[in-house]
């Protein structure tokens, strides 16, 4: 009884000795891996939004991180501005709020959305 654990105690150092080399390389690969693609790509985007938030002038048509497009009718500091939601209605929002700027395609999309209703509206009454 006593022969048969010695011999297993013996055998589990000689398994562990060339595992150390091994096991530092996977965890440096792991990490190059989770680097390139979690941490770098998150970092670009971060850096794009810096910039999009500080460029931001009097009159862009921005989308807030609520889903209000809104125009940019006053830079008040870094951190805030003043924005238009509605007519006369203005807000002051922090620069971190902005999701984006409006793109001619959302308004394009919209314009021909209303036309289509438009259409379906007039095909209904004809029908």
């Amino acid at each position: 009884m006593f022969s048969t654990t010695a011999y297993a105690q013996e055998v589990a150092p000689q398994a562990a000795q060339g595992g150390a080399t091994g096991s530092l390389f996977m965890m440096l690969a792991l990490f190059a891996i989770f680097y390139f693609l979690v941490i770098r790509p998150q970092s670009k985007r971060e850096q794009q939004h810096r910039d999009m938030t500080q460029n931001l002038n009097k009159g862009d048509k921005i989308i807030t991180q609520g889903g209000v497009l809104a125009t940019v009718t006053k830079l008040i500091d870094d951190k805030l501005i003043q924005v238009e939601i509605a007519e006369g209605v203005k807000v002051k929002l922090a620069r971190s709020f902005v999701f984006g700027l409006q793109s001619d395609k959302l308004e394009t999309e919209a314009k021909t959305n209303k036309t289509d209703k438009k259409e379906e509206a007039k095909e209904k009454k004809a029908s």
